[in-house]
């Protein structure tokens, strides 16, 4: 069996992401490829007719003024969105602009068929779980469920805790049924509004509206002259005030402007705790008070009619002081979030040698409070999943709650959740230099005449004649890189060849041309063409809309990022070595681009980076289906790869945005692969050690994830789906300390009785960490019974390029606690492996491996000495420009106290200033060095490039001219 899916049926739950960041969000580029601003919560067009919800695209061409795209444009006629969607639970406003098809709670509007009923999977909004009925909200907090299947499987069930709804009197307790729809939404967040009249226009008609954000601690409940209802599962166990809950008291006895029991079924203030059956506490807060009393033994439920804001929270199951836990809950309650706005500035992403690499991305929330009348609000609490907490707390714009590790706090499939309090999530991510060869010569010399000879065994087989739009491109990614492996051998007459066999296997799909099958045997049947929905939009496949199990999903948008991907890789390869390409197919391979990596979230056609999911860190592959896992993605490789491909498109075509924003998704994509899916015994994700010993997880869901795949349980196919394609990238995306591990504990023993289709990804892997070792066993494979998507050739010059070992790795010390050694072994004693939230000892670890963060030196702001020339000159070390005590220094440049001074991270640091007097205007009368001082002081007389006055203070300065860079 060749690596791949092999039942297309299973792939319906293969599924694409939790951003698609939605129909009403708008970009900005305030200076060319530097910043992107993606807004969830923009003005609201002028709505289509209802009964033409799903149809813009007739109006597109005149709204936007772009063409359509170049593929034929068509409505789904073979499978009509009704079959597998409500629209009508979307709000109209929401009609314009294409379907955010992997935003994380598409399962709100999914159904198995035209007679079911939407909404019966739920969505995944971390710490939480909900499903949507008429008669309200189902809150679940899965990780109460978790169960460990098979030795390979974690799950978090998904089942209703608590029941938010509205009475329609003060006497009934059957709730009222409502009409629903979802409002808006954004990257990271779903508004969904029930009103008691369906047909009500007023936005303060009766009902109420429940904006869902991922990462909240507290379920947020905006009611509207309503009865609230909150009901858990089963019984309820007690309702009472949430400081003697905590305390674990019956009395009563809590201040008065709290809460005060009327009677001992009856409660009024704004703080209150339920309490299920199963024993789970929720704390409630109510602005302004309200009176809930216990109805029938079975709900708390309102006397009156409610205008306000109910905010409830599980009491963290783990928490060692559920005193503490309801103290933080209390202190941030009052401000929640209603959406986010996603800033991306590539100010810093200038391919300059010494210079860090690196985007700066800020997650800025949108928020309201409850307590308008607060003079002093406190700041947006929330949860951060593992992979962000280095990056954020480096960057200081966040913290996390210093309470954080007493009160144990909120847990999910990916980890523990940590609370940070700040309404900007700051953080740096470091960017790859894309290229399309391999890192460095090969070994020996004489390592090129074998790679030759492969290379032409290579091309007598696996050639692009697959019908089906997933292999096919796996072919012709394939011949695309034979073509770089002839480049970097010299063999200019195979390369011509390879050139033009894959102009003309491209062709045909771009095209959709029939007759094309007779000139070359192995070129597609275009008969399985791609089209562009004009329902949904986005770019399909016409099996995939004749079926909805064809082509692996693609008609309902799985995995677009694989299919698609591998033939931008192609297209890229090709225009390298024939840059006419871009002129007959440019447009083509673009349209493909912006299918699975747009960035321009007003685009008319396409969503926002249709799979990448913003707040988990990496992609969802599954597409519209509904999944009982809420979202997931199996091949992570695959998708580093779509990213990695977009970005060399990029380069061919001098895009500078596309550039720069395609490796913003490749690196995190590679982050979150390193996090959510290698695993091993020092990983602290799953914190299962039965589960991290399989060293790799085959597929994430949102509320599970597992070893197997799709096809089959054996570990190698979720190693392989995992490894799979071996293009440059890969020496970013396997780690040599994480290899080491991954071939001793579990590739090795498996590779003499693996099928040799998925041996040569295994042998790519060992070449990591032995390159000599894994040149022999590829040499012993046969290009015809290799994978239809790697060459023996390619194989060879990815071993052949790969330098040096890693120290033997000792399978024995696995189980290992990771205790810290000495100062220089210390994870925290290196930045990079601070940046990466590792733990215990990096350089080595017990196992002897020195992790590559140990010499990385990440997301170097302009603060630090090593990003300002005289500073580093210096040998000064940390922060200089300012430093820790706020303090610029003599050696910083004038820029760097521009740059403190809006607030921003845009100057590049280099430490070219003038520090002179006589430099700066306002100077003039002084002599010597003003901005700084010797004393690293910046006078009040010092300007920046854009004129605006530097405070004079020797701490860093103020915010004053933050308006002028933000853009606002």
């Amino acid at each position: 069996e060749r690596p791949g899916r092999s039942d297309p049926a299973s792939s319906m739950r293969c599924g694409p992401l939790l951003t698609a960041a939605g129909v009403v969000a708008v970009l900005l580029l305030l200076k060319p490829a530097e910043r992107v601003v993606l807004s969830g919560r923009a003005p609201t067009p002028a709505p289509l007719d209802p009964d033409r919800i799903f149809f813009p695209a007739g109006n597109d061409a005149a709204r936007s003024g772009e063409p359509p795209p170049p593929f034929p444009n068509v409505h789904r006629w073979g499978d009509p969105i009704r079959n597998f969607m409500d629209r009508s639970l979307l709000a109209p406003d929401l009609a314009q602009g294409p379907f955010p098809t992997g935003a994380f709670w598409t399962n709100l509007v999914l159904r198995t068929d035209f007679h079911a009923e939407a909404g019966e999977e739920p969505i995944v909004s971390y710490p939480y779980a909900f499903r949507w009925k008429e008669e309200g909200l189902e809150v679940s907090y899965p990780a109460l469920r978790r169960e460990f299947l098979n030795n390979d499987t974690l799950r978090d069930l998904y089942a209703p805790d608590l029941k938010v709804g509205a009475l329609p009197n003060t006497t009934s307790l059957v709730p009222a049924a409502f009409h629903r729809r979802i409002e808006s939404h954004d990257a990271f967040s779903v508004a969904l509004r029930f009103d008691a009249d369906a047909s009500a226009t007023d936005p303060d008609a009766p009902g109420f509206t429940v904006p869902v954000v991922t990462g909240a601690p507290y379920v947020t409940v905006l009611y509207r002259d309503a009865v609230p209802l909150l009901r858990p599962h089963g019984s309820l166990l007690r309702l009472g005030c949430l400081a003697d809950v905590a305390a674990g008291r019956d009395d009563g006895t809590v201040p008065a402007q709290n809460c005060v029991a009327s009677n001992n079924q009856a409660y009024r203030g704004t703080e209150f705790a339920v309490v299920q059956e199963e024993g789970a506490q929720w704390a409630v807060f109510a602005q302004p008070a309200t009176t809930l009393e216990v109805r029938e033994g079975r709900a708390a439920a309102g006397t009156a009619n409610y205008t306000g804001v109910i905010r409830m929270a599980l009491l963290p199951p783990r928490a060692k002081d559920r005193e503490q836990a309801v103290r933080e809950l209390r202190k941030f309650h009052t401000v929640y979030p209603t959406g986010c706005k996603i800033v991306v500035d590539f100010s810093n992403a200038a391919m300059k040698i010494g210079r860090a690499d690196d985007a700066i991305m800020r997650y800025q929330f949108l928020t309201e409070t409850s307590d308008p009348a607060a003079t002093h609000p406190p700041p947006l609490l929330m949860l951060a999943l593992p992979h962000l907490m280095g990056p954020l707390q480096y960057t200081k714009m966040v913290a996390p709650l210093a309470s954080a590790a007493d009160t144990g706090w909120y847990d999910c499939i990916k980890g523990v959740l940590t609370p940070v309090f700040g309404n900007v999530w700051k953080h740096h991510q470091a960017l790859t230099q894309l290229k399309f060869q391999m890192d460095g010569p090969l070994r020996r010399p004489a390592m090129k005449d074998e790679i030759k000879k492969a290379l032409k065994e290579d091309l007598m087989y696996h050639r692009p004649t697959a019908g089906d739009v997933y292999t096919f491109g796996k072919q012709a990614a394939r011949l695309a890189t034979l073509a770089l492996v002839a480049e970097e051998v010299e063999d200019q007459d195979t390369l011509n060849t390879i050139v033009e066999l894959l102009r003309t296997a491209l062709v045909p799909w771009l095209e959709g041309e029939a007759g094309h099958e007779t000139k070359l045997l192995y070129v597609a049947n275009p008969r399985d063409a791609l089209l562009y929905d004009k329902d949904l939009g986005g770019i399909v496949t016409h099996n995939g809309l004749r079926d909805p199990q064809a082509d692996f999903g693609n008609g309902r948008y799985n995995d677009h990022h694989f299919h698609y991907g591998y033939l931008i890789y192609a297209a890229a390869v090709l225009t390298r070595f024939d840059p006419s390409f871009v002129d007959d197919h440019g447009n083509h391979i673009s349209a493909l681009v912006k299918d699975v990596a747009n960035y321009d979230p007003g685009d008319p056609h396409y969503p926002l980076a249709r799979h990448k999911s913003w707040y988990d860190g990496h992609s969802w592959a599954s597409g519209l289906f509904p999944q009982s896992d809420g979202k997931s993605q199996e091949s992570v490789s695959e998708a580093v790869n779509c990213y990695y491909a977009v970005g060399l498109w990029a380069l061919v075509t001098r895009d500078d945005t596309l550039h720069n924003f395609s490796r913003l998704l490749l690196a995190m994509e590679i982050r979150g692969a390193h996090y959510y899916w290698q695993t091993g015994p020092t990983t602290k994700v799953y914190a299962d050690q039965a589960f991290d010993r399989h060293y790799m997880v085959g597929v994430a869901g949102a509320l599970d994830v597992t070893t197997r795949t799709w096809f089959g349980n054996d570990p190698v196919y979720s190693h392989g789906i995992n490894i799979l394609p071996i293009t440059p990238i890969t020496a970013e995306l396997l780690a040599p300390e994480y290899v080491a591990g991954e071939w001793a504990a579990v590739l090795e023993p498996v590779y003499d009785t693996a099928p040799v289709a998925w041996r040569g990804y295994l042998a790519g892997a060992h070449a990591v960490i032995d390159p000599e070792a894994a040149w022999g066993q590829i040499r012993a494979l046969s290009s015809q019974k290799l994978d239809n998507g790697l060459g023996r050739a390619q194989a060879l010059l990815w071993a052949g390029t790969r330098t040096g070992s890693l120290p033997p790795y000792d399978p024995a010390k696995e189980a290992e606690a990771v205790v810290p050694g000495g100062a220089g072994a210390s994870c925290k004693a290196r930045p990079g492996c601070v940046a990466r939230g590792y733990g215990g000892d990096c350089c080595p670890t017990p196992e002897g491996v020195f992790r590559t963060c140990c010499t990385e030196v990440p997301f170097q702001g302009p603060e630090t000495c090593a990003r300002n020339t005289r500073c580093h000159e210096a040998g000064l070390e940390g922060r200089c420009c300012p430093d820790d005590n706020g303090v610029f220094l003599g050696c910083c440049g004038a820029e760097q106290g521009a740059d403190a001074a809006t607030g921003d991270d845009a100057g590049d640091g280099t430490g070219t200033g003038d520090a002179k007097c006589a430099s700066h205007e306002a100077c003039g009368g002084l002599g010597g060095d003003c901005c700084p001082t010797d004393a690293g002081v910046f006078l009040g007389c010092c300007t920046q490039v854009g004129g605006d006055t530097v405070t004079s203070s020797s701490t860093a300065p103020t915010a004053s001219a933050t308006s002028a860079s933000t853009g606002k």
